[in-house]
């Protein structure tokens, strides 16, 4: 019998929070939320740990906010950053498969070639 399981999609990257009662602009506010191991307290209980903390203002400039955008207009540029971290992650991914396997075909045929020349 095969079991199905059921994998929750986790997000991880730049996030926007809304601040509705906030009154001053921008009434939102940027977080990075991580679910890597690395950045798990020591301690945790949690089924899913992930670690979340605040972008500061003085970073915003960097990654292309700014506080007079509103809250869509953030969101919309968080979603193009997290699609570009993506990609990039997929890309490292890729090299590290293709790395693997010319290093197992190395290993393959030093062994096959001794074997097969009756060294």
């Amino acid at each position: 019998m095969k079991m199905m399981m059921n994998f929750k999609r986790r997000f991880y990257g730049l996030l926007n929070q809304s601040l509705p009662g906030k009154k001053s602009v921008p009434q939102w506010r940027i977080q990075y939320t991580s679910f890597k191991k690395a950045d798990w307290s020591e301690n945790t209980k949690a089924k899913v740990p992930k670690k979340e903390w605040n972008i500061p203002k003085d970073r915003w400039h960097a990654l292309g906010f700014n506080k007079f955008m509103n809250l869509e207009e953030a969101k919309a540029r968080a979603k193009q950053l997290n699609a570009q971290a993506h990609i990039k992650r997929q890309e490292e991914r890729s090299k590290n498969c293709k790395r693997a396997v010319e290093n197992s075909d190395k290993i393959r045929l030093r062994f096959a070639g001794g074997i097969c020349c009756g060294v």
